[in-house]
């Protein structure tokens, strides 16, 4: 779980927005990015800075705290 689903947005940025909607909706500038293999670059930069708010999110500290007192 993430603490704010915008995070999400914003570290996609708008014009892959499409990418989050739905499991394989791909532009048609999406498949020329796979093709010239931008896009694996792309997403792992977005799933690099995602992750390392997942790691250090206060929120999910929390969360861990109570489950564990729990």
């Amino acid at each position: 779980m993430i603490c704010d689903p915008l995070l999400i947005v914003n570290i996609m940025g708008g014009e892959n927005i499409n990418l989050l909607l739905k499991q394989n909706l791909f532009s048609l500038e999406n498949l020329i990015e796979i093709n010239k293999g931008n896009m694996l670059l792309y997403l792992e930069k977005c799933f690099e800075i995602a992750n390392k708010h997942v790691v250090s999110c206060e929120v999910k500290v929390k969360k861990e705290i109570f489950i564990n007192f729990a």
